[in-house]
């Protein structure tokens, strides 16, 4: 949806406020399962619920940021897990997790049954 809508239209403003309440009830869920970093928890859910991993610019990160990176899909506009096919080595379904181990990303990837190990982007 915000993908589809520009900015400034009220369509791309409804959807980024759904968007952030739902962040808000996972990272409230976290906090009452205790987790220790709830905020970061929210936002790695939010970003791997796409079957895509969302990669940001940090220094630059605010409300409604432009990704800057991208994997498990071949371009920003693409969806569907798997990009709609069969799993290939490079696709997502159903991300459930991710880790970094130095410099390689470890992903849970749930929906294919399997573990990616992945080069981190430098």
């Amino acid at each position: 949806m915000l993908l589809e809508s520009k900015v400034d239209s009220p369509v791309h403003q409804a959807a980024a406020v759904h968007l952030c309440r739902i962040r808000a009830i996972v990272r409230a869920l976290a906090e009452d399962a205790n987790l220790r970093e709830p905020e970061k928890f929210a936002q790695v859910w939010h970003m791997l619920m796409n079957s895509r991993l969302l990669g940001f610019a940090v220094d630059t990160v605010t409300m409604g940021a432009a990704a800057t990176r991208l994997a498990g899909q071949r371009d920003f506009t693409d969806k569907g897990d798997n990009r709609w096919r069969l799993p290939v080595r490079d696709s997502l379904c159903w991300p459930y997790g991710v880790a970094n181990c130095g410099e390689t990303l470890v992903i849970a990837d749930s929906g294919n049954n399997r573990v990616l190990l992945w080069e981190a982007a430098p």
